[in-house]
C-alpha cells in the first residue's frame, strides 16, 4: 500500500474528541458494540481540525529568531541585532530574525546594514509581517545566488 492512500477507518472517543486508532486494513469492528458504529459511507472525515490561522508552527521557531520588533530606527536596528548575535550562540551557518517594520526605522533594512554585523552567518530576516524577508551576502552565497 502507497502512503498516498486514505485511512479507511478510525476509532475516536466521543466524549474527548481524541483519535485513538486509524488504519488501512479491516476496522476492529469486535472491539465496539453496534450502537457505537458509525459508517461514513467512504466519506472523507476531519475530526476536530481547527485552523484560527496562528500559524502554529511558526510559534517555536520565532522563539529562537532574534526580535527586531519596536526598533525605532536603522541604527537601534543594527544593536539590537548586533547584541543578539554577541550575547548567544547560534547554531549551524543561518540565524533567523524576526520583527523589523521600515515605517519604524524609516525606511527598509538592506544587505549593507547586515553583512559586516553577521560576518560569516546567514541572515533571514522577516518583517512583522512575515511576508517580506532580509538575507545578507552569506545567505545569497548559500543559496547559490550570489
Amino acid at each position: 500500500m502507497s502512503g498516498d492512500e486514505d485511512y479507511t477507518w478510525m476509532t475516536v472517543d466521543t466524549k474527548s474528541g481524541y483519535i485513538y486508532d486509524i488504519g488501512r486494513d479491516a476496522p476492529p469492528l469486535q472491539d465496539f458494540d453496534q450502537e457505537r458504529r458509525q459508517d461514513c459511507e467512504g466519506r472523507r472525515i476531519l475530526p476536530g481540525l481547527q485552523e484560527s490561522h496562528i500559524h502554529v508552527s511558526n510559534i517555536g521557531k520565532y522563539k529562537l529568531a532574534v526580535q527586531l520588533h519596536g526598533c525605532p530606527s536603522i541604527e537601534e536596528f543594527k544593536t539590537k541585532l548586533t547584541v543578539s548575535l554577541q550575547s548567544r550562540e547560534t547554531q549551524g551557518e543561518w540565524v533567523l530574525g524576526r520583527g523589523w517594520e521600515q515605517d519604524r526605522i524609516g525606511r527598509y533594512p538592506n544587505i549593507d546594514d547586515v553583512d559586516s554585523i553577521c560576518g560569516e552567518k546567514a541572515l533571514l530576516a522577516f518583517r512583522i509581517c512575515g511576508c517580506v524577508a532580509l538575507v545578507n551576502s552569506k545567505a545569497l552565497q548559500l543559496l547559490g545566488k550570489f
